[in-house]
C-alpha cells in the first residue's frame, strides 16, 4: 500500500485539484455504471461505517426498537472521535449483498466509494486504501493511471 500511495501522491501532485476532479468525473461515472454493488458487497463486508444520528434513529424505527437499543446492539462508540460506528464486521445489516436498512443506511454508506467528492488528490490516502475492497475504485485508479 505504501508504494501505491507514494506513487499516486507523486503522480497527482502537479495536477491542480479542480482539473483532476474534472478529469475524473466521467471516469468515475463510467466505472460506477459497470459494477453492480450487490454482486460485490465488499464495502459492507470489510468496513465499519460511522452512524449518523438521523439515520440511526430512522433505522431504529424501521427495526421497531429504541434508538438506545439500536446503538447498544449495533453501534460502538469511539470516544476519541466522538462518533458511533457499526460494530460488526461484516455489517449486521448485510443480507445476500443487500442492505436490510437501505433507506436508512448511514450517510457514509450512501456516499461510498466517496470518489465524486471534491479534492480527490487530497483524499488519495483513503482512496488507495479502499481500492483493495472496491472494484469501482480499483478500476478508476487503473484508468486514471493511463491518462495522467
Amino acid at each position: 500500500m505504501k508504494e501505491n500511495l507514494d506513487f499516486w501522491q507523486k503522480k497527482l501532485k502537479p495536477i491542480p485539484s479542480n482539473i483532476l476532479d474534472n478529469i475524473l468525473k466521467p471516469i468515475i461515472e463510467e466505472e460506477t455504471l459497470k459494477i453492480d454493488c450487490t454482486s460485490c458487497g465488499n464495502c459492507c463486508k470489510a468496513m465499519q461505517p460511522a452512524l449518523d444520528q438521523i439515520n440511526a434513529k430512522n433505522a431504529a424505527n424501521q427495526l421497531s426498537i429504541s434508538e438506545n437499543q439500536f446503538y447498544a446492539k449495533y453501534g460502538e462508540y469511539d470516544p476519541i472521535n466522538k462518533v458511533h460506528f457499526i460494530k460488526s464486521n461484516p455489517c449486521a445489516f448485510l443480507r445476500e449483498n443487500r442492505c436490510s436498512i437501505y433507506s436508512n443506511r448511514p450517510e457514509s454508506c450512501r456516499d461510498f466509494p466517496h470518489l465524486s467528492k471534491p479534492h480527490f488528490k487530497y483524499r488519495i490516502r483513503k482512496i488507495v486504501a479502499n481500492a483493495a475492497i472496491c472494484p469501482i475504485i480499483e478500476n478508476t485508479l487503473t484508468r486514471l493511471n493511463t491518462i495522467v
